[in-house]
């Protein structure tokens, strides 16, 4: 894609490990762009790839909007997973409805179906295809699919249209305080250089941070293995499909440690700052304030909401 169309122009394209940090100059594009206050919103990744475009905005003038047509020059790119995509795009015509008319005087078409509710506000979405095909859709470099938005009136707020959209779930992902962390996997990707060290000290720190929401006194002394044992914790690595012997390895070329856990995470904002600062750990499956919102599909077709 990207990196071919560079070095068929004789523009070398290294890997982000060979290049000294912090860049001097990081350059991509915006498809549209709006001041608003002490921010600039931008619209990026119609060209397909979202995920990787968030660096640096170089525009032309003519991408330059003001609030009177931000949102209406063109598609709003979602990448979302293909798996129930159908779904997807059911839960996002009803999170921009939502968003619209809380903008707006009271009544109006929420009741609706989602398809026909947006239809009556001026927003549809449509599944991107690949050039020059009507019947292949585009798949993006992440193996995700494209939904382009399109509103015939400008976003009002961009800011709370991001954090809808950001967070749709099945209703079997909500959880209460008695089960949360317990219902399956909570992964760590960790650094395959000294994974077996970063596997005991993160299980250490567990053990740390269970105790502290404990009764002084158990098993702190011991063996950072058995320690979490007994309470009720233990530290997988995640293998390949199908295979017993070949581990997983994620797209940014780390291992998969998954921890589970026999009774729930009573502090999971403490648990995230011990684990993230675990020398080995570059990311955990713990996230937090990313939303004030979240969008719950439910299997009868019908969403609601949980808000802060």
């Amino acid at each position: 894609m990207l990196d071919e169309s560079a070095e068929s122009l004789g523009i070398s394209v290294l890997p982000l490990d060979e290049i000294s940090l912090p860049l001097d100059v990081a350059i991509d594009g915006a498809d549209e762009v709006f001041k608003t206050g002490n921010s600039l919103v931008l619209v990026k990744g119609r060209g397909g790839a979202l995920m990787r475009e968030k660096l640096v905005e170089i525009v032309d003038e003519d991408k330059l909007v003001t609030d009177k047509t931000f949102g209406t020059t063109g598609a709003l790119p979602l990448e979302i997973v293909q798996f129930g995509a159908q779904a997807t795009r059911r839960s996002v015509l009803a999170a921009i409805v939502k968003v619209i008319e809380e903008k707006a005087p009271q009544g109006g078409p929420s009741e609706q179906d989602p398809e026909k509710a947006a239809e009556a506000l001026g927003v549809s979405a449509v599944y991107r295809h690949c050039k020059g095909s009507s019947n292949q859709l585009f798949v993006s470099d992440n193996g995700n699919f494209c939904l382009d938005l399109f509103f015939k009136r400008p976003i009002k707020d961009p800011h709370k249209l991001h954090d809808r959209l950001i967070n749709i779930v099945d209703e079997d992902k909500l959880v209460t305080d008695k089960t949360f962390g317990t219902t399956g996997a909570l992964p760590l990707e960790i650094v395959q250089f000294g994974a077996q060290a970063t596997r005991r000290s993160v299980l250490a720190a567990i053990v740390k941070v269970i105790e502290e929401k404990a009764p002084q006194g158990g098993p702190s002394e011991q063996d950072p293995e058995k320690a979490a044992e007994a309470l009720g914790v233990s530290a997988v690595y995640r293998h390949c499909k199908g295979s017993s012997n070949q581990l997983f390895v994620s797209d940014n070329g780390n291992f998969c440690l998954d921890l589970f856990f026999k009774r729930p995470i009573k502090d999971p904002h403490k648990l995230h700052d011990r684990l993230i600062n675990v020398v080995g750990v570059v990311e955990t499956g713990i996230f937090i304030g990313i939303s004030d919102l979240c969008i719950v599909g439910h299997s009868s077709g019908t969403t609601t909401r949980v808000a802060l």
